[in-house]
């Protein structure tokens, strides 16, 4: 058991029986403790407020590589390379934009007690455009913005030069373009 005044930005502990991610530590003016979490489980932020002496179940985890297999309509199917393991992830874990990713792109999972302790995505996704409009120049505009609708089906906004089947970078955080690949 740790004290939470060991506790730092990162450490991965149990609350309430479930595997959390500290976001945050803070001494509060009162002397005691801010922990601002993320839980694995269901997805969501919380905080918990403790006095200093109290103790929270902390541990480590090692990665493991997984390759995306199946999109579902609410979550992913991750196989372990070794071929040994697979392992479905809500979307509500992982956010919308996951749905850019590709099959057979990797992740890094990071198991603790079992449980899902933290996912690592990639930060930039390769897709392919499968329609956009031409769009002729406009000599008064310097800017040209047009929507593209990908392979996955999904749509974001892209530059007017770009073309069907060009493959392009998105950053899979925010969703948006960064540059054709």
């Amino acid at each position: 058991m740790t004290v939470v005044t060991e506790i730092k930005k990162g450490d991965l502990l149990i609350v309430k029986g479930d595997v959390c991610k500290v976001t945050e530590a803070v001494e509060e003016t009162d002397g005691n403790y801010r922990l601002n979490l993320f839980n694995f489980s269901n997805g969501s932020d919380f905080f918990e407020v403790t006095d200093p002496e109290t103790t929270f179940h902390k541990f480590s985890a090692e990665y493991s590589e997984f390759i995306l297999k199946e999109k579902k309509n609410d979550s992913l199917v991750f196989h372990s390379t070794s071929g040994e393991e697979q392992v479905e992830v809500p979307f509500t874990v992982l956010g919308e934009n996951v749905k850019l990713l590709r099959n057979d792109e990797t992740v890094f999972i990071r198991y603790a007690n079992g449980l899902i302790a933290e996912i690592e995505l990639p930060k930039i996704v390769v897709q392919i455009v499968e329609f956009t409009e031409d769009i002729e120049k406009d000599t008064s505009r310097t800017e040209f913005i047009k929507e593209a609708k990908l392979q996955n089906g999904k749509s974001i906004i892209v530059p007017a030069f770009i073309k069907n089947g060009d493959k392009i970078k998105i950053h899979l955080v925010t969703g948006e373009y960064i540059c054709r690949e």
